[in-house]
């Protein structure tokens, strides 16, 4: 069987970038989901009020 020999900037430029990428899409989601949730709380709010 022969070996893969990668780059090793490849390293750098390809596998870093996407987990900081993969990463700072889980923090977006994370707080568009608790945006939405406190949205839907104030409208549940608003109905009671009245």
């Amino acid at each position: 069987m022969t070996e893969l020999l990668l780059d090793p900037a490849i390293r750098t430029w390809v596998f870093l970038p996407v987990i900081l990428i993969t990463f700072l899409v889980g923090v977006l989601r994370h707080y568009v989901a608790l945006m939405f949730t406190s949205k839907k709380k104030l409208e549940l709010q608003q109905v009671q009020d009245r």
